[in-house]
């Protein structure tokens, strides 16, 4: 919420590019095999030469979606976790690991928004759809980042979402929070801050004194629906501070995500 950290310089458009086709590539191949949990079920029931030749299959495709990224260039600016992801074996990639891709797509979307390619990017408590990986052109060639504003805009809003999911966290722990003036409450502060940021633009509407999500309050919402708009306001945050230049030589891996 209040921008800070050192930013360097931003990634340029080639850049942003390559980071998308990362992304982009990570949640289809992620979607296109089973998970670990179902298949271990499934070739269960298989005999071994089945079993091989869905193995022989994966390893196939791996390769050549590796093969793709180290001729297009694009491979170097893979982080260690997406590097482990694509070169693991289909019995060896984890849960957790298939869990970060399907997530991925909320930084796919920022990236996308970025670039022109998605005219704007679903609400805080919207999750995008994966088909968007099919919006991304062969190449950046014709492709190029929108205005400083714009993108400065859109990464304070996602740090703002971002910042509610850690204060309904800090709310329900209990915690005293000792930079707080006399008497005020989390909840004051967050009716303030729902009221100023709506005065601005950055919020569509207030709810109750406070963030509107899934049609009421932030403080209302479900642990499930709240587990999901923690996961959206995290990748997007992610995302656009990356893209504003907020991560050591643009190293994606080293983005922060304060608030």
């Amino acid at each position: 919420m209040f921008g800070w950290g050192k930013k360097d310089s931003r990634p340029d458009v080639q850049l942003v590019y390559a980071r998308s086709r990362i992304l982009g590539i990570r949640i289809v191949h992620a979607m296109a095999w089973p998970p670990p949990d179902m298949l271990v079920g499934m070739m269960e029931t298989w005999d071994a030469s089945e079993r091989e030749a869905l193995l022989q299959q994966y390893k196939q495709a791996a390769d050549a979606i590796r093969g793709s990224l180290e001729t297009s260039g694009v491979w170097k600016h893979t982080t260690l976790d997406e590097r482990q992801f694509f070169t693991a074996g289909l019995t060896g990639r984890s849960q957790q690991q298939l869990v970060d891709s399907s997530w991925a797509v909320e930084s796919l979307s920022c990236c996308l928004w970025a670039m022109s390619l998605l005219p704007e990017m679903p609400g805080f408590d919207q999750e995008s759809d994966p088909a968007i990986a099919k919006l991304l052109p062969p190449s950046a060639e014709t492709l190029a980042l929108r205005s400083g504003d714009e993108l400065e805009k859109a990464r304070s809003v996602a740090e703002l979402w971002h910042w509610r999911s850690r204060t309904r966290q800090l709310i329900e722990s209990g915690q005293s929070i000792p930079a707080l003036p006399d008497g005020m409450t989390l909840d004051e502060v967050v009716r303030l801050t729902s009221e100023a940021a709506a005065k601005a633009g950055d919020l569509r509407d207030v709810c109750d004194g406070d963030f509107c999500a899934f049609g009421k309050p932030y403080r209302s919402i479900s642990a499930e629906e709240y587990s999901h708009a923690t996961s959206i306001a995290a990748e997007r945050h992610k995302a656009l501070n990356w893209i504003c230049g907020m991560a050591p030589k643009n190293d994606w891996s080293l983005t922060p995500t304060d608030t």
